[in-house]
This record gives structure tokens, sequence and C-alpha cells, in this order.
């Protein structure tokens, strides 16, 4: 039996490691299309290149959403 509890123990453990690097990787990667965003914007001259841009920081957003609802379920 208590070689159960170690096991399922070691594979909370696992998941909650999981959970804290992909939540670490979705932050890391909104980060970097704002910030992208953002330089890139400073040097746009054409609405292409604006929708582009609001493209990018519109993923950013879904991504940040399915990642908060994600939280609340948890």
């Amino acid at each position: 039996m208590s070689e159960d509890k170690n096991k399922k123990r070691e594979e909370a453990v696992d998941a909650i490691k999981g959970a804290y690097a992909f939540e670490e990787g979705v932050i890391n990667e909104v980060t970097t299309i704002l910030a992208s965003g953002k330089a890139a914007l400073k040097k746009c001259t054409s609405v292409g290149e604006m929708r582009r841009l609001n493209k990018q920081v519109n993923e950013a957003i879904r991504m940040v959403t399915k990642w908060e609802r994600r939280e609340d379920w948890g």
C-alpha cells in the first residue's frame, strides 16, 4: 500500500511540474509575441504589416485566455 501511495505522490508531483512548465512556456511565448509586436509597430509602414501584427496580438490574447480557462478548471 505504501508503494502505491508513493507512486501516486510522484505522479502528482510530476503533474504539478508539468503544469508549471506549461504556464511558464505560455507566459514566455506571449511576452515574446507582444514585445516583437511592439517593436515592429514602431517601424510599421503599411496596412498589411498592421494586420499581421494585429493577428499576432490576437493570438497572444487567445493563448492567455485558454490558459486562464484551464486554470479555472484546475
